[in-house]
């Protein structure tokens, strides 16, 4: 199963408790694939040094080199304009040109859309209960 995984996500799961780190553990353990553009890999790497500054003294709970071993790079064509806040048009984008069945993310902008093309948009609590449902 192929995810497209927005970045509040991941900064969640690198520095707090909860659902994301075990959305996390499911991509380390190769049963779901993030797959990621080099947009969204900018994005993910500015947001997590940025919040590493502002939250210095919490310790990282893992670095994003392991879970971007295991994720499918692409190189996303389409140029896709649904998005109220544009900037998460990127995450569309990336989906839709890697054939994804979710995207993960807590950006009520993006979860308003709920569906597109095919591609559900989830918060990471709704995939993990999909994903139980499923295993």
């Amino acid at each position: 199963m192929k995810i497209v995984v927005d970045t509040n996500i991941l900064v969640s799961a690198i520095f707090f408790d909860g659902l994301p780190e075990k959305l996390v553990d499911l991509i380390l353990t190769k049963v779901v694939t993030i797959v990621v553009s080099h947009d969204l890999l900018q994005e993910y790497a500015a947001t997590i040094q940025n919040m590493y500054g502002k939250l210095a003294k919490t310790r990282k709970r893992f670095s994003l080199a392991p879970l971007l071993k295991y994720s499918s790079k692409i190189k996303p064509t389409s140029k896709i304009q649904i998005c109220r806040d544009k900037d998460d048009n990127k995450f569309i984008d990336c989906a839709v040109d890697g054939n994804c069945e979710y995207i993960v993310s807590g950006d009520k902008d993006l979860l308003s859309l709920r569906n597109y093309q095919n591609i559900n948009i989830v918060t990471v609590r709704d995939f993990l209960k999909f994903f139980e449902k499923q295993s």
